[in-house]
């Protein structure tokens, strides 16, 4: 089972490395938070090495926020930039977003 487990990660960090850098650590969030985190999470941003991902609220918030060492170890296996830290907001806390 690990040599699967290893051949997934070469290939999600193989696809990450075909596109823009500055979009990896979005394109990878859901790769590592699993499908139902991602179903109910948006990365935001991606600036100075944070990647800023909204949530529903506060509780998902806190929790989240305690899988943090977790989600950036993960991140940073796949990502072809080095995400230094998460920081998970409310659409609340957030300002809209400029598209």
């Amino acid at each position: 089972m690990q040599t699967l487990s290893t051949s997934l990660l070469k290939t999600k960090a193989a696809l990450l490395r075909a596109c823009d850098p500055k979009d990896a650590p979005a394109l990878a969030w859901p790769m590592v938070c699993g499908s139902r985190v991602a179903e109910r999470t948006q990365p935001s941003s991606f600036e100075t090495g944070v990647l800023t991902i909204i949530v529903p609220d506060k509780g998902w918030r806190a929790e989240l926020a305690d899988l943090t060492p977790r989600y950036l170890a993960e991140l940073n296996k796949i990502s072809p930039v080095q995400i230094k830290s998460l920081q998970f907001t409310t659409r609340e806390d957030s300002p809209p977003s400029i598209r």
